[in-house]
């Protein structure tokens, strides 16, 4: 067994040398603005019904309690993403391809991950699909194939339970549509090493590279992947996937398997 650590992820925690307390109060703030007033919830959602006044744990409390699915939020800055994240908690990974966060059908489906990703954010690289449509926000995902918006905007918010995490964009690009949780075993360094080398190595139009993110990656960071769900597109993919610069509580941390 091997240790891997946030506190060790080298590149991405130097670069922005965030300070945690600091970061916590501004995604707060941030937070308490879209979960009184975003826009892509329902107006008669419970979660328009509370009120500034409680605290930003108290809100995320409160929306967890509407469905247990519920782990965390998402929001990408300037587009319609800002949406509830959601795992089913029957193993069901398909289950929130046709249901809202309100466990009603919905053929918009829902923002997801896998029952293989963890809730804690721990995972190498944590998966998170949407369809690309307005009801997910993740139709805004192809914003990022135009480089001007991709080199205007470069972070992503997540928020969960006790903890406010920050992470830098640092590519786009459209890949194999491949399940990359089965495609590569990411509890090995062999696995994440992998992802790493055909991430970097993947030839597609409109693929970006954020400065100074060249060949830096590692199995010791922590990444997630976004990806647009396109139903009549069966070959290919897009995904923005973004690196762990932020860690509010100082929690993120794992335990891998290293080979031999």
């Amino acid at each position: 067994m091997g240790r891997i650590s946030e506190k060790r992820n080298g590149r991405g925690k130097n670069k922005r040398a965030v300070v945690n307390s600091v970061f916590g109060c501004a995604f707060a703030a941030i937070l308490l603005a879209f979960l009184t007033g975003c826009s892509n919830t329902k107006e008669d959602s419970s979660t328009a019904e509370i009120t500034r006044e409680e605290s930003i744990d108290d809100k995320l409390a409160q929306i967890m309690e509407l469905n247990p699915d519920i782990f965390g939020w998402i929001y990408v800055p300037d587009t319609i993403i800002n949406a509830p994240l959601l795992q089913n908690s029957d193993g069901d990974d398909e289950y929130y391809l046709y249901h809202n966060y309100d466990n009603e059908f919905d053929i918009n489906g829902s923002v997801f991950i896998e029952s293989a990703n963890l809730r804690d954010m721990t995972d190498f690289n944590e998966i998170i699909y949407g369809k690309a449509n307005e009801s997910t926000g993740f139709s805004d995902l192809y914003k990022f194939k135009d480089k001007a918006f991709f080199d205007s905007h470069e972070t992503i918010y997540v928020y969960i339970d006790g903890n406010a995490l920050t992470y830098e964009i640092i590519l786009a690009y459209e890949r194999e549509n491949t399940n990359i949780l089965e495609q590569y075993d990411l509890t090995y360094a062999s696995g994440c090493s992998k992802f790493i080398e055909d991430m970097y190595g993947a030839r597609s139009m409109n693929k970006y590279v954020r400065d100074g993110w060249d060949d830096v990656i590692v199995p010791e960071n922590f990444l997630i992947t976004l990806t647009a769900l396109e139903e009549d597109n069966a070959d290919k993919q897009y995904v923005v996937v973004a690196c762990l610069v932020g860690d509010a509580a100082g929690t993120i941390d794992r335990w891998f398997d290293v080979e031999e």
